[in-house]
């Protein structure tokens, strides 16, 4: 089953052609047009209501192949009357839902029976009975399609180019409503269910590895704590002086340099992990630079080697660290603690602020620094 579609500015000739006696015509359906009218009374209708498009009306032929000529005409008259108005009828309302609603329109379907082949001829009137241009946009497509669509429902022949076109548009269609092609779903039903579930690999924790990180973290924020209570003591010493106050550090543990990009930094020497870590003083630390006295910083400039490094400050170990007769300039963290003491600087777990001790019963106050054991416990030194 095919249609062709052609247009027509003869509404009389176009009706009385499809209704011509000669060829077998006969109505089988028709719309908002009297069936017993004549085709001359009929054109006079259809022109009153038509306005003066340069094409007054459609005509669309269906026609069928041999195969189905002949399953048609061994029919009986009134099966045959019945199917053919039943086909007819679906491709009408498949054309009608592609875009091309023929049903606002006047039409007559006739049947002509003087050719080898069965085929109809549809006349439909350009103007709907609303007085508006009938929509025919996309039509010769949309009625090649519609006659593949309702030929492979009935169990026609049809072209296979135009059948292989009507599968693509409607696989299509499906997806874009969202509705899934029903022969590719079930052949991917379990491959679409096994990626759609979510995979959790448990993954079995050790205890110990657990507290050994935490530890880490927390020695390495008493690190933090501990380096910027030692550059804030020392810089708030009225005895500390822009010539000896990289000096002062470097005795109590900090060697403080500066890179031109990332400014300030301190080296500061974990002697328990025999470790070298790098911090910016204003970054990492949350320094206040106002504090450090004016410093040449052209004697103390170590650019960082990496760009990582420049970039995050991050920690590392020092290739060189300084070293006096084999001993190291910069001593254990304990010593920093005590040098913060000497100072009358109590460090805090603020960063280096001062804060309350606890009251004794005799009136004195003790302070956490002061307890060696846990000076032991936490490191060797005080946050």
């Amino acid at each position: 089953m095919i249609a062709n579609v052609s247009t027509s500015s003869d509404i009389a000739f176009t009706l009385a052609y499809g209704q011509n006696p000669e060829k077998g015509g006969g109505i089988i359906l028709c719309n908002y047009t009297d069936e017993r009218a004549g085709a001359d009374q009929q054109a006079r209708d259809w022109e009153a209501l038509s306005n003066p498009y340069r094409n007054k009306c459609y005509t669309i032929v269906v026609s069928f192949g041999n195969k189905d000529t002949e399953k048609i005409r061994q029919m009986p008259f009134v099966e045959r009357a019945a199917y053919e108005r039943n086909l007819l009828m679906a491709f009408l309302n498949e054309l009608s839902e592609r875009g091309n609603n023929v049903f606002d329109c006047p039409f007559v379907v006739a049947h002509h029976g003087n050719t080898d082949n069965e085929h109809f001829h549809i006349a439909i009137l350009n103007t709907t009975v609303a007085g508006k241009h009938f929509r025919d946009s996309f039509i010769k497509k949309n009625a090649c399609r519609a006659a593949a669509k309702v030929s492979m429902d009935f169990g026609l022949e049809v072209p296979e180019k135009a059948a292989r076109n009507e599968r693509n548009h409607q696989k299509a269609k499906s997806r874009k409503q969202g509705k899934p092609n029903p022969k590719e779903s079930a052949e991917n039903e379990q491959t679409v269910r096994q990626n759609r579930k979510r995979k959790y690999n448990r993954v079995s924790k050790d205890p110990n590895e657990l507290r050994y990180r935490a530890e880490r973290i927390r020695m390495a924020e008493n690190r933090k704590r501990s380096c910027k209570s030692i550059i804030e003591a020392v810089a708030k010493d009225k005895s500390t002086t822009a010539s000896n106050f990289v000096e002062r550090l470097l005795s109590h543990g900090l060697r403080l340099c500066h890179d031109p990009e990332s400014g300030y930094y301190v080296i500061f020497h974990d002697s328990k992990e025999d470790k070298d870590y790098t911090y910016s003083l204003e970054r990492q630390l949350g320094m206040d630079l106002s504090l450090l006295p004016d410093l040449d910083k052209a004697s103390i400039t170590k650019p960082l080697k990496s760009g990582s490094e420049r970039k995050s400050v991050a920690r590392h170990v020092a290739k060189t660290p300084a070293k006096t007769n084999g001993q190291s300039l910069l001593p254990s963290a304990s010593k920093a603690a005590n040098f913060a003491r000497s100072l009358n600087v109590q460090a805090g777990s603020q960063g280096g602020q001062t804060q309350q001790g606890n009251e004794r019963p005799d009136g004195t106050v003790s302070h956490d620094y002061e307890d060696e054991e846990w000076r032991q416990r936490e490191g060797g030194y005080h946050m």
